[in-house]
C-alpha cells in the first residue's frame, strides 16, 4: 500500500487530471484506490460524480480529533461509480478547518506524540489497509492541509508544465518535505516532477527544456511527459475521468507509462491496461 500526494503550489499544471486519470486506470487494472480530495474547490470530487449536495461531513473531526475505529473513518468515504475507486470528498467547509488546525498547533506544540498536524495521518491509517493506493490531491495554495497531506504520505510527486515551471519552487517543496520529516519524524519521499500539457514531444522547446531540467534535477526528473490533447481539456470540462470520456485518447498511454515508470503497476497489470486502449487512426485528439 502506498500513499502518494500530488502537489504543486502553482495552479493549472494538470494535477487534478493526473490524479483522476491515474486513479481510474489503476482501478481498471484491478487495484483498489482511495482518492483524498484536499482542495476545497472540489474539482477532483466532481470528476468522480460527487456533487456539493453530499451529506455534510465533519471535517474538523477528521483533521483535529483522534478517531478510534475504522467505522468512524468509513463514514467519510464514498464509493464512486468507477471501478475500484473510492473517494474522501472535499467541500468548501475544508477552508474553515485550516484555521482550526492552526489554532490546534498552539495547543499541541509541546506534545510530540499528539501534534494536531499528525491526527489526519493517524486517522487515515485506520482504513489504509483496504486500499492498494491512496492518492491525495491538494490545493495550489500552501496551507495546513498541505502539511497534513505530506505528513500522511509515503511519497510526493509534482506535475509541472513548460509554461509554469519553477525550479526554485521544486526545491522549496523538497525542502519543506525534509523539514516536516525532521520535525515530525516522518519518512515522506519526494519522488520528483513530470511534465504535463506538452504540445509536442518532438519540439525543440520540449527536448531542450526537458534536457535542461533533467540536468538540474537529476533523479528528481521523471522522463515521462503527458501530451496536451483536445480530449484531455474536454474531459475536464465535462467533469469526467479521461478514460471514461475518451478511451482513444493517446494521453492515456502516457499515463500508463507514467504508472509503469513509478512502479505502481506490475507487468501483468501493465499489459492489461495496454489492452484496454483503443488506437485511434488519423492523429491525436
Amino acid at each position: 500500500m502506498q500513499k502518494i500526494t500530488f502537489m504543486n503550489f502553482k495552479g493549472g499544471v494538470g494535477k487534478t487530471t493526473s490524479v483522476c486519470t491515474m486513479a481510474e486506470l489503476l482501478g481498471l487494472a484491478g487495484y483498489h484506490v482511495l482518492i483524498i480530495d484536499l482542495d476545497p474547490q472540489s474539482n477532483t470530487s466532481r470528476m468522480f460524480g460527487i456533487k456539493d449536495d453530499i451529506e455534510e461531513l465533519n471535517y474538523e473531526h477528521l483533521f483535529c480529533h483522534k478517531m478510534y475505529s475504522k467505522k468512524s473513518m468509513q463514514e467519510f468515504i464514498v464509493q464512486t461509480n468507477y471501478t475500484n475507486v473510492h473517494m474522501l470528498p472535499s467541500s468548501e467547509e475544508m477552508c474553515d478547518v485550516i484555521y482550526k488546525i492552526y489554532d490546534g498547533t498552539k495547543e499541541t506544540a509541546n506534545d510530540k506524540n499528539d501534534r494536531i498536524e499528525l491526527r489526519f495521518a493517524k486517522n487515515i491509517k485506520l482504513i489504509e489497509e483496504d486500499y492498494d493506493y491512496i492518492f491525495i490531491d491538494t490545493s495550489p495554495f500552501k496551507t495546513y492541509l498541505s502539511y497534513c497531506a505530506i505528513l500522511t504520505s509515503d511519497k510526493v510527486v509534482t506535475p509541472i508544465s513548460l509554461d509554469n515551471f519553477s525550479y526554485e519552487g521544486v526545491l522549496k517543496l523538497a525542502n519543506l518535505i525534509i523539514e516536516l520529516n525532521a520535525n515530525f519524524k516522518r519518512n515522506a519521499e519526494f519522488m520528483g516532477v513530470f511534465f504535463t500539457k506538452i504540445k509536442s514531444k518532438t519540439s525543440n522547446l520540449f527536448t531542450g527544456m526537458s534536457g535542461s531540467y533533467q540536468e538540474q534535477l537529476g533523479d528528481l526528473f521523471i522522463p515521462i511527459a503527458i501530451r496536451d490533447l483536445i480530449a484531455v481539456a474536454e474531459a475536464n470540462t465535462a467533469f469526467q475521468p479521461l478514460y471514461t470520456y475518451n478511451k482513444k485518447c493517446p494521453a492515456l498511454n502516457d499515463y500508463i507509462e507514467l504508472l509503469n515508470y513509478m512502479d505502481l503497476i506490475d507487468n501483468r497489470h501493465y499489459k492489461k491496461l495496454k489492452n484496454l486502449l483503443v488506437t485511434k487512426k488519423g492523429g491525436d485528439k
